[in-house]
C-alpha cells in the first residue's frame, strides 16, 4: 500500500492530473480514492497538500510551454517580417509626401521617360522633371509633340499595359480613338547619361512593388500605385467585372477613369485579401479588389519610390 500511495504521490507531483490517464494511473487513482475514504482527517489533509503542489506544477509547465511557443512565434514573425521588408525594400528609398528624399546620395538628376519607337531603334528621353542635390523632386509635365513622341490609341492597350484593362467587354469607353502618352514603367532617374533607377508613385511599398512586377502583380498588400497618361483628348473608361482567377473567383475590377485633355494621374488601388479556392496554387495572399481611376493632381498621401541600379 505505501508504494502504492508513493507511486500515486509522485504521479500527483509530476502532473498526471491534468491529463488522460494510462490503466496503471487509472488503477492507481482508484485505489488512492479507497485510501482517501478511510485516511485519518491530518493524513488527507497531507495527501490534498500533494495533490494541490502537482496540479499547480502541471501548471507552471503549461504556463512555460506556452511562454517557449509565444516567444518562437514572436521570432518566426521578426524573421518574416525582416524577409519581406528586404524584398520589398531592396535597392529603394522612399521620400516624404512632400516629394523630398532625405540623404539623397546621388546629387542633382534628370527626371526623363524612355520611350522607343520601334525595334532595334535606340531610345528617346523625354525630359518631365528633376530631383534636386538635395533630394526634392520636381515635375515639370511638358506638353507631347505628337510627331515626335508616337501616342498609342487607348482601344489597342494591352491588358493591364498601361494600368487598364482596356480589352474587357465590360468597359465602356467614351472615345476609343483618343490617343494617349505614358509614362508607366518608363519613368527613370538619369546624372548626365548615367542611369540611376526608376522612379515609382504610391502610398505604400507593397502596391508600388507588387503592382508594377510581373512576378507579383496578384498579391494583396493595401494601397495604391500611380503613373502620368497624357491624354489627346477628355474621355471615360468606365465598368465592373468580376475577377475569377484560379486563385481566388471572389472580388471586383471597377474602372471609373474620367480623363482630362492632357496630363492626368492613374491611380491603382487594391484593398483585402480574398479568399483561395480548392485549386489555389499558391499559398499566397491575393488581394481582392482593385479599383482604377484618374486625377489630374497627385494625391497628398502620395510619395515617390527610388529603386537604385547603382550600388551607393
Amino acid at each position: 500500500m505505501k508504494t502504492n500511495l508513493l507511486f500515486f504521490m509522485v504521479f500527483c507531483i509530476m502532473g498526471g492530473t491534468a491529463r488522460a490517464q494510462s490503466p496503471e494511473e487509472k488503477r492507481a487513482q482508484k485505489m488512492m480514492d479507497s485510501i482517501m475514504e478511510n485516511m485519518p482527517e491530518d493524513q488527507k489533509a497531507f495527501m490534498q497538500q500533494v495533490m494541490a503542489m502537482g496540479e499547480k506544477a502541471n501548471e507552471n509547465r503549461t504556463k512555460e510551454r506556452a511562454e517557449v511557443r509565444k516567444a518562437q512565434e514572436v521570432k518566426n514573425r521578426a524573421a518574416e517580417k525582416k524577409s519581406e521588408d528586404e524584398f520589398y525594400w531592396r535597392n529603394t528609398i522612399a521620400s516624404n509626401t512632400q516629394g523630398k528624399f532625405s540623404n539623397w546620395p546621388y546629387g542633382k538628376a534628370d527626371i526623363k521617360v524612355r520611350f522607343s519607337n520601334g525595334w532595334n531603334k535606340p531610345a528617346d528621353y523625354l525630359k518631365v522633371g528633376e530631383v534636386s542635390a538635395n533630394g526634392q523632386v520636381t515635375l515639370k509635365l511638358p506638353n507631347i509633340d505628337s510627331s515626335k513622341w508616337p501616342r498609342t490609341p487607348i482601344e489597342k492597350a494591352d491588358n493591364e499595359g498601361d494600368g487598364m484593362w482596356a480589352n474587357l467587354e465590360s468597359l465602356a469607353f467614351s472615345n476609343e480613338e483618343v490617343t494617349y502618352f505614358s509614362t508607366r514603367f518608363s519613368l527613370h532617374i538619369l546624372r548626365g547619361e548615367e542611369e540611376l533607377g526608376n522612379l515609382k508613385i504610391g502610398n505604400a511599398i507593397k502596391p508600388v512593388v507588387n503592382l508594377n512586377s510581373p512576378c507579383c502583380i496578384g498579391k494583396a498588400g493595401d494601397g495604391y500605385t500611380a503613373h502620368w497618361m497624357y491624354m489627346s483628348q477628355g474621355h471615360s473608361i468606365q465598368g465592373a467585372a468580376y475577377d475569377n482567377g484560379i486563385n481566388g473567383s471572389e472580388g471586383e475590377i471597377v474602372h471609373d477613369l474620367k480623363f482630362q485633355p492632357g496630363w492626368n494621374l492613374v491611380k491603382v488601388r487594391v484593398e483585402g485579401t480574398k479568399g483561395m479556392t480548392a485549386n489555389a496554387t499558391s499559398r499566397t495572399d491575393y488581394w481582392k479588389n482593385k479599383y482604377y481611376t484618374a486625377t489630374t493632381s497627385l494625391p497628398t498621401d502620395a510619395k515617390y519610390y527610388f529603386i537604385s541600379f547603382v550600388n551607393k
